[in-house]
């Protein structure tokens, strides 16, 4: 299954510039990964056009919570029903209610709330350990 992992500008504390860059690597061993940076001033519709062809799981404060376990159970139940699957993250301000919309989930990290930076890495995160649970691989524990 191919990830691309979409987000409103660039990473830029260097703890998250790492983090994203660690991740991210790493996450390289396991899908066809796809980064994509959009850039701020970004239209919806720009967005949703790159996107268009992918299953969309966009954050939002009001999403759907995961535990690890149950976030690699949804995304090994996805595979092989599509062959894309956008992560995409707002920028400070979130994303637009049209965004939102067309969303085929909206997932939330849970009920704190991260600064931008930090949600990036914190996603990217989750991905990877998810994908490595389904793997059967010990980074979980």
């Amino acid at each position: 299954m191919k990830i691309i992992f979409a987000t409103i500008s660039k990473p830029n504390f260097e703890y998250s510039v790492k983090g994203f860059e660690l991740y991210s690597k790493r996450l390289t061993y396991y899908h066809d990964l796809k980064i994509v940076h959009f850039k701020k001033d970004v239209t919806d519709k720009e967005i949703l056009s790159s996107l268009k062809n992918s299953f969309l799981i966009s954050l939002t404060p009001e999403g759907q919570q995961f535990s690890s376990e149950a976030l690699a159970t949804y995304l090994k139940d996805l595979e092989g029903k599509i062959r894309d699957v956008s992560f995409l993250i707002g920028g400070p301000e979130g994303l637009s209610n049209d965004i939102l919309s067309r969303s085929n989930l909206k997932w939330s990290l849970g009920k704190l709330t991260y600064p931008h930076d930090l949600a990036m890495v914190v996603a990217m995160e989750a991905i990877y350990r998810a994908s490595t649970i389904n793997l059967g691989l010990p980074y979980h524990k």
